[in-house]
């Protein structure tokens, strides 16, 4: 099966956050970036007040969001495709524009990289016992909270095999920087919508209302037996309403939550 295929497919069963701006999934990395259209509407709530009244603003604005389009399909080497920008106002669209503008010109760098310049240093697993990794796993994952990284369906991997991956792989993509953009990135071990993402998945994570859609659409395929997961970590992670680190839970030596 070709890669588009594949992801395509995976799509439309994978229990991914949803969206209430536009989603850019990337097809060589597990991070889904989140533009809220409700942080666009309360900045607009600010100066809506003082809005001209003669359409001259309107005109200005529509030259603008042109222009912009136009400079976001540049760097994108293509056509732009914004989910749910149709029924929004003018005013919004602008301030959504100027915000992925931003993001498509903001400077790259890893999580891996950010959460050492925050003082979070990550230590090779072999280097650590069980004790000292589930402390640093519970300090990566607030830290990262506060960066507006999110991680989530985790919950089939032991707390090892989930800070090997964010060691090997989940931490080492480049993105820019949503702590100062706004926004939040969501990231899963599942996420790269490989074969073997799509079977941990269906076994894990899928309800029995994905699982039967799974068979009326891809009757040849094979469908793994549910199973219960190991582990009961992802109703205690960090959710992305939590914008303080006050608000992320645990105690004072980073612990997310003492279940896990």
């Amino acid at each position: 099966m070709q890669d588009s295929q594949r992801s395509s497919r995976c799509h439309r069963f994978r229990n991914c956050p949803k969206p209430t701006g536009s989603v850019e999934q990337r097809a060589e990395t597990n991070w889904q970036l989140r533009l809220d259209f409700r942080e666009y509407r309360s900045s607009f709530k600010m100066f809506d007040a003082t809005r001209p009244s003669d359409g001259e603003l309107d005109v200005d604005r529509e030259i603008r969001i042109g222009r912009m389009r136009r400079e976001l399909e540049e760097l994108a080497d293509g056509p732009m495709i914004s989910d749910g920008l149709g029924n929004e106002s003018p005013e919004i669209e602008e301030l959504f524009l100027s915000h992925a503008l931003s993001f498509e010109k903001a400077e790259l760098d890893t999580p891996f990289n950010r959460l050492s310049q925050r003082g979070v240093m990550m230590e090779p697993p072999d280097e650590l016992d069980e004790t000292a990794l589930k402390q640093r796993l519970s300090q990566v994952l607030r830290m990262l909270a506060t960066m507006r990284c999110f991680l989530y369906q985790t919950d089939h991997l032991s707390d090892r095999e989930l800070y090997q991956w964010l060691w090997n792989d989940g931490l080492r993509e480049e993105t820019p920087d949503m702590a100062e953009l706004g926004g939040a990135w969501h990231t899963s071990p599942i996420g790269s919508c490989t074969d073997e993402d799509t079977a941990i998945y269906l076994k894990y994570y899928a309800d029995e209302k994905d699982r039967e859609r799974w068979r009326e659409q891809f009757p040849v395929d094979p469908l793994p037996l549910p199973a219960k997961l190991p582990f009961d970590r992802d109703r205690n992670l960090p959710r992305e309403e939590s914008r303080g680190e006050e608000d992320l839970g645990g105690d004072e030596s980073g612990s997310v939550s003492k279940s896990w």
